[in-house]
């Protein structure tokens, strides 16, 4: 069985990983395990860009694998949960981002907190890891407006789609689960 350790980057709260190590087993057929709080990584300074205030969401992905690199094995993926913003050129910013070939992914937290209900801002937190871990797995962005692999463009865009894999999507993940997610 796939294993994703949820590593804490920056001021992750803990109740942020175990929610998710609590939700996504429902929506996946993998273990989540979390990483110890304590070893909460702080974000490499040559990753943030001071001109944009953002972190660089693939660099952060190739720092993450190779901190957590003899944590890694065939099944087992890392997600990262950063409590900032985070971009990559060509977008102004991004929820997420996932490196299949590192097994590596991270969520950035900064943009989905952008309301008062701490419910809504699970919903978000949790569609956007469900949506990471997919391009992990080997799906691409969807269609189906929503899917919780349709691409995000905004918070209207998370707030639209669901929680679930559209009957497509969902025959894809069994079908690469039957390959053992290779």
């Amino acid at each position: 069985m796939v294993e994703v350790l949820l590593q804490p980057v920056g001021a992750t709260e803990l109740w942020e990983l175990t929610y998710l190590r609590d939700e996504v087993p429902r929506h996946l057929p993998i273990r989540v395990s979390v990483m110890p709080h304590i070893w909460a990584l702080q974000p490499p300074v040559e990753a943030y860009s001071w001109s944009r205030m953002q972190y660089r969401a693939d660099i952060i992905n190739s720092w993450l694998a190779d901190q957590l690199r003899p944590l890694l094995a065939p099944y087992r993926l890392v997600l990262g949960v950063v409590n900032a913003d985070g971009y990559i050129e060509g977008l102004n910013f991004v929820f997420g981002l996932a490196d299949p070939r590192a097994r590596v992914a991270t969520v950035y937290t900064a943009r989905l907190r952008a309301s008062y209900s701490v419910d809504l801002y699970r919903q978000r937190l949790l569609k956007e890891t469900l949506h990471e871990l997919g391009h992990l797995f080997g799906l691409d962005h969807c269609n189906d407006p929503h899917c919780v692999m349709s691409f995000s463009n905004s918070l209207d865009d998370v707030d639209r789609k669901g929680s679930d894999f559209c009957p497509r999507c969902s025959m894809r993940l069994r079908q690469l689960e039957a390959q053992g997610f290779r």
